[in-house]
């Protein structure tokens, strides 16, 4: 674990976002060090548009038919609003130059999950 992933930890959390679980995150983060800011980035991003009616995640996927591993940010709401796709995918247009140039990989999206599950 680095001390740039514990600080992109610290500074997510203060954004609302739970990082789950955080050694996976920590982990990744510090494979791929270029995505400490990205993921602040969007975290901050994710925090102005849905602070208000939403619990944000950031989560370490692993591609069960691959080694393909991705930083995951979720959305999820105790009511969902209709238009929560449509939201997500302007976060998306505003994040996805800063992933050009990186070694990693983000997603924003939702499960339509209850927050806390």
């Amino acid at each position: 674990m680095t001390l740039r992933a514990i600080a992109a930890r610290q500074f997510l959390a203060n954004q609302g976002v739970a990082v789950r679980p955080p050694e996976k995150v920590d982990k990744y983060l510090a494979q791929h060090s270029d995505m400490v800011l990205v993921s602040m980035y969007v975290g901050a991003l994710l925090n102005k548009e849905f602070n208000k009616d939403s619990k944000l995640y950031l989560e370490r996927y692993c591609d069960p038919e691959s080694s393909d591993e991705s930083l995951v940010f979720y959305v999820r709401q105790q009511e969902y609003d209709p238009n929560i796709m449509r939201r997500i995918e302007s976060i998306w247009e505003v994040y996805q130059p800063a992933l050009e140039n990186v070694s990693g990989w983000l997603l924003v999206t939702t499960d339509f999950r209850k927050p806390g599950k």
